[in-house]
C-alpha cells in the first residue's frame, strides 16, 4: 500500500495538468469591467500576455455580456472589440441591441492564440457581475 500512494502522487504530479502547456492569459486591468458613464454602457480595459511564439489570432476579442438571471438583463450579447498591440483599451463598450439601464451582467473577455506549433486555443477571464448604466 505504502508505494501505490507514492505511485498516485507521482502519476498525479508528474503528468501535467492541460493548462501547464502555457502561461499565456488575458487579464482584466485593474478596476475593470465597471458601469460606464453613458446609459446602457460597462467600461472595459485588459492585456493579454503571452509566452514567447505565442500570437492572438486575429486583430480583437469578444466580450460576452450574460444577463445576471435576474429577468432584467434580456439575453446574452456578444461584442467585438479591437485590440491596440496586446491591450484591450480602456472604454465604454455598447450592445447592439443594447444592454438594459440598470441590469446586471456576467462580462468575460475571450480571445484565441495560437501555439509555435500553428494550433489555436481559447483564453478567456473569469465572468465579472458589473452594472449597466
Amino acid at each position: 500500500m505504502r508505494s501505490f500512494g507514492w505511485v498516485v502522487v507521482a502519476v498525479l504530479f508528474g503528468s501535467g495538468a492541460p493548462n501547464s502547456f502555457a502561461q499565456s492569459k488575458i487579464t482584466w486591468t485593474s478596476g475593470y469591467p465597471k458601469t460606464g458613464v453613458s446609459a446602457k454602457g460597462i467600461y472595459i480595459g485588459g492585456t493579454i500576455t503571452l509566452d514567447n511564439g505565442w500570437k492572438i489570432k486575429g486583430d480583437g476579442v469578444n466580450v460576452r455580456f450574460i444577463p445576471d438571471g435576474d429577468g432584467k438583463g434580456g439575453f446574452l450579447r456578444v461584442q467585438a472589440v479591437s485590440l491596440m498591440g496586446n491591450n484591450i483599451p480602456a472604454g465604454e463598450v455598447f450592445t447592439l441591441p443594447a444592454l438594459t439601464s440598470s441590469a446586471y451582467y456576467w462580462v468575460s473577455m475571450e480571445a484565441t492564440i495560437t501555439d509555435p506549433n500553428n494550433k489555436d486555443w481559447p483564453i478567456s477571464t473569469i465572468p465579472v457581475k458589473v452594472k449597466a448604466k
